[in-house]
C-alpha cells in the first residue's frame, strides 16, 4: 500500500515542526546554500518562530548562548555547511565550558557527496566532537524527529551543554510521514547522579575540626529545578572580619557535576582557597562522586 503524499512533509519542514514541538520560539542564524531548504520552510512559520539574522555565524552561536542563559531554555543556532558550520565552533566550545544548553543545526552537502571534497563540504562532526556534548549527522529525513528530540533532551539534562546536528541537503528535501515524540530517556545516558551524603557530611566534619575558625553546615533543599545547595559560611581569624558565602551546588537540573561558586572579595580569594581547600587536601569531586559527561 502506497503512502498518501498528502500526509508527508519534507525533512526541512520537519525540522521546523520539531523546534516548535520543543517550545522554541526564537532562533539565531545565517543562511547559506546547504541549509536553504530549512530557511524556505522557516518563512512559512514566521508568525510562530522568530529568526534573528546575525552578521556572522559566531554571533549566532553567542546570541543563542545568551538567550539560553537569560531564559533558561535551550538556545538554537543555525548555519550552512563548510565555513558557516566552522564559524559556530567558538560559541559551541564556550557553551561546553559554561554548561549552556544549546542546539546547533547545520546544513551539509548531499549524502552521496560526503567525503568527496565537494564545495563547502567540511567534516563538522569530526571538528565539533571535542566541544559538544553530543553530535549527529542526519542523512535520511525519517531520522529527523527522533534525533532532534534526543538533541534537546541531551542539551538540557544533566550537565547542560551544546549539541550539534548536521543535516544533509537531500535529507532536507526528502519527504516522509512526520511523527514527533519527546525524548524522556536514553539507555546509554544517565544524567542523574546519586549524591553520597555521608561523604559530604564527613567532609564538613573534617573542615569543622581543622582548627580554622570555620563552620560548615550542609543544608540540602529542593527548589523548582530540583537543585541541591550546600551553603557554608566562612569566617577567618585575624584581619578579615567579613563573612563569606561558599556554595557547593549541583548544577541545574539533575546535574552530575559539582560546581563551586565563590562570592568574596577578590583580594582574599587565594587566602580562602589555601585555608579551606588546598591546606586540607580535600577533593570535592571525589567526595560527591561527580563525573563530567
Amino acid at each position: 500500500m502506497k503512502n498518501n503524499k498528502s500526509n508527508q512533509i519534507s525533512g526541512a519542514e520537519a525540522v521546523i515542526r520539531c523546534l516548535l514541538a520543543e517550545g522554541v520560539d526564537l532562533i539565531y542564524g545565517y543562511p547559506g546554500g546547504a541549509i536553504m531548504p530549512i530557511y524556505d520552510e522557516l518563512y512559512k512559520f514566521q508568525d510562530t518562530l522568530q529568526h534573528v539574522l546575525t552578521r556572522h555565524e559566531q554571533g549566532a552561536a553567542h546570541a543563542a548562548q545568551g538567550y539560553a542563559r537569560t531564559s533558561g531554555k535551550v538556545g538554537v543556532a543555525m548555519a550552512t555547511s563548510g565555513p558557516g558550520a566552522t564559524n559556530l565552533v567558538t560559541g559551541i566550545a564556550d557553551a561546553q565550558i559554561d554548561s549552556t544548553p544549546m542546539v546547533c543545526i547545520t546544513g551539509q552537502v548531499a549524502s552521496h557527496l560526503l567525503g568527496s571534497d565537494a564545495f563547502q563540504e567540511t567534516d563538522i562532526i569530526g571538528i565539533s566532537t571535542p566541544v559538544t556534548k553530543w553530535n549527529y549527522q542526519i542523512t535520511r529525513a525519517n531520522e529527523i524527529p527522533k534525533i532532534l528530540a534526543k538533541a534537546f533532551y541531551i542539551a538540557k539534562s544533566g550537565r547542560p551543554g551544546p549539541v550539534l546536528i548536521d543535516i544533509t541537503k537531500d535529507a532536507q528535501f526528502e519527504e516522509f510521514i512526520f511523527n514527533y515524540e519527546h525524548c524522556i530517556g536514553i539507555r546509554s545516558y544517565n544524567p542523574v547522579i546519586d549524591v553520597d551524603m555521608n561523604s559530604l557530611k564527613n567532609a564538613a566534619e573534617i573542615i569543622n575540626k581543622s582548627g580554622v575558625n570555620t563552620e560548615v553546615k550542609l543544608t540540602p533543599h529542593l527548589n523548582i529545578s530540583d537543585n541541591f545547595h550546600y551553603a557554608q559560611n566562612i569566617k577567618l581569624p585575624g584581619e578579615i572580619d567579613d563573612t563569606y558565602d561558599l556554595i557547593f551546588e549541583i548544577n541545574p537540573p539533575d546535574s552530575n557535576v559539582l560546581g563551586i561558586h565563590y562570592d568574596w572579595k577578590k583580594k582574599y580569594q587565594q587566602l580562602l582557597i589555601k585555608k579551606t581547600f588546598k591546606y586540607h587536601n580535600l577533593n570535592f569531586q571525589q567526595i560527591a562522586k561527580a563525573t563530567r559527561r
